[in-house]
């Protein structure tokens, strides 16, 4: 296991933030190009939902073998 000095930080650009804000207050659909970071989006929408309720349970369902490793990546490098 890494040492926590050694895992990576995401540092989200202005329209993540954008779009995760407005995803807080209302239900949006994002749709952006391939590689713009929805994944980075969604990772920080759970982080919310999870850090604010701890109760609560977040499932991600993936079509995609290669969506699935991406996300592996993301949860357990941030």
């Amino acid at each position: 296991m890494p040492s926590m000095a050694s895992i990576p930080t995401f540092e989200p650009r202005e329209y993540q933030l954008e779009m995760l804000e407005e995803s807080l207050r209302r239900n949006i659909v994002i749709a952006i190009d391939t590689g713009a970071g929805k994944t980075h989006i969604a990772v920080l929408r759970m982080k919310h939902e999870i850090e604010r309720e701890t109760r609560k349970v977040c499932v991600w369902l993936l079509q995609a073998i290669s969506s699935t490793c991406e996300c592996h990546d993301l949860s357990t490098h941030r």
